[in-house]
């Protein structure tokens, strides 16, 4: 039974996908009434009839179609839903009174079709009074004030058994959407099958056949040549099948110009493309920047340094024996080597010269020193004794291990730490586990995760997969794979 008299219009979402038929149905000046046909609830209401019902569209949504309709049972209201579903009636006629909130009764002539889309099955009940029968609308003349106002392209389309197409109706919108008249396409099918790019049209096929042979919704996105405009138009067919046996499958749906959404898509996916490259081209700047520095510490700083130790022996020895001058001797010494190993500790940690040894040496030497300046054991497991790379892939793959484990040390508590590196012949795994405590999600998400960013978007960029596995007090998995087409050169 329906609550409350008529209160403050509220804003109600409708209870159903096909968002324009609000915009339809609620302004109308005539009572009408949406109800769904399979569970015979109160969808929606235009404001005529809520204003006669006196109650509001709150209360009203869904609320039963029994509770309004008096002496109409929920058995009756589905045998006269399947006979519009059958198609033997366009529409049914039944006099019964109307049972408003205040208790009161209205005694009407309602008029019951059915509005199949592709997202609902509904009731569309128009209430007429003795009074407006004789002037009232018509069915045709209903569907066309919803057909002038859906955003696209309603349409039916039947495939036969023998497999032709033929378009049983199209909306006003034909010639708007797909750049033809009507006419031309109901004489053949295949001017509009003819529009779809070559490259959309086996998915076309595929989707429909799928859709013919299981009865589900049919749902594409493709691009039309418009011939008038000669440019491409991206559209959206979404429609519902139904079997008719020996006359094959119909379906009704809607036709949607999506060309605006498509073209933002792929203007954010070029933007992210130029990104990736962008940040693979700084990484490679950067690689090629810190070996640049590397060579210079250890070629010219640390030599000048070795050099300058020497000539200060041969000075010392040169001169007489003192106490003050041996003392001033060791510490300039101790000075100097302490120099020098700062120098060398800095050039490893800008780009260690083992990469130059191969991928495999690269990460020995990345478990040994994680196992030396941390006491944590990390093993390198790995089957082959080198692998052929490409240098830069070498070095991509060698940071994002050096990154994962400078977290593991950080952050995870770890008294384990296992690198795997494994060449399956089609790609390259590297996984780098820990015992810790694991990353918490929303660390793992936060925008400051600059690491865990960084090892992504390195992978991103060589075309390969990045994941990160991890559970509180069981520990991390850091996989990446790096496609075997990717690498450059084969497996030695």
């Amino acid at each position: 039974m329906m609550t409350a008299a008529l209160s403050a219009p509220a804003p109600v979402q409708p209870l159903y996908e096909a968002g324009w038929l609000p915009d339809l149905i609620r302004p109308s000046a005539h009572d009408i009434c949406l109800i769904d046909a399979q569970t015979l609830t109160v969808l929606d209401a235009s404001e005529a009839a809520l204003r006669n019902l006196r109650t509001s569209r709150l209360a009203l949504a869904g609320t039963s179609a029994t509770d309004l309709l008096v002496g109409i049972s929920a058995e009756r209201l589905q045998q006269l839903a399947g006979r519009l579903r059958a198609g033997d009636e366009r529409e049914i006629i039944i006099h019964v009174p109307l049972r408003r909130s205040d208790g009161s009764r209205d005694a009407v002539t309602l008029r019951l079709s059915l509005l199949q889309l592709p997202e609902l099955t509904a009731l569309l009940a128009m209430v007429t009074r003795p009074q407006e029968a004789a002037p009232g609308i018509s069915r045709e003349e209903r569907f066309a004030q919803i057909e002038a106002h859906v955003p696209g392209l309603l349409f039916q389309l039947r495939r036969s058994a023998s497999g032709l197409l033929q378009f049983g109706f199209l909306s006003q919108a034909c010639q708007d959407l797909l750049g033809q008249p009507s006419d031309v396409i109901y004489a053949n099918a295949g001017r509009f099958v003819a529009q779809i790019c070559n490259e959309d049209r086996p998915q076309w096929e595929e989707k429909l056949r799928n859709s013919e042979r299981s009865l589900a919704t049919f749902n594409w996105e493709g691009r039309l040549w418009i011939d008038a405009w000669q440019d491409f138009k991206w559209i959206n067919v979404r429609a519902t099948p139904r079997s008719e046996g020996r006359n094959g499958v119909l379906w009704t749906g809607l036709m949607t110009n999506i060309t605006q959404s498509r073209k933002q898509q792929e203007e954010i996916s070029r933007s992210r493309r130029q990104l990736a490259e962008l940040s693979a081209h700084v990484e490679s700047v950067k690689e090629a920047e810190r070996e640049r520095i590397e060579r210079d510490l250890h070629d010219d700083l640390g030599g000048n340094l070795s050099a300058l130790k020497m000539m200060l022996e041969h000075l010392w020895n040169q001169l007489p024996p003192s106490a003050l001058l041996q003392e001033r001797r060791v510490h300039l010494a101790e000075l100097l080597d302490r120099s020098i190993e700062s120098i060398h500790r800095i050039a490893v940690d800008l780009r260690p010269g083992i990469l130059d040894a191969g991928l495999v040496a690269a990460l020995e030497w990345l478990a040994q020193e994680h196992t030396r300046q941390t006491g944590v054991p990390c093993s390198l497991h790995c089957a082959a004794q080198d692998i052929a790379l490409d240098p830069k892939l070498a070095t991509a793959l060698f940071r994002i291990a050096q990154e994962a484990c400078n977290n593991a040390r950080k952050h995870a508590g770890a008294t384990q730490l296992d690198i795997h590196l494994q060449d399956t012949g089609h790609e390259l795994v590297v996984e780098i586990i820990d015992n810790g405590c694991g990353i918490p999600p929303e660390r793992r998400d936060s925008p400051r995760s600059f690491g865990l960013r960084g090892m992504s978007e390195r992978m991103a960029a060589l075309g390969g997969d990045f994941l990160i596995a991890s559970r509180p007090g069981k520990g991390t998995l850091v996989r990446v794979c790096l496609p075997l087409r990717e690498r450059g050169q084969a497996t030695a």
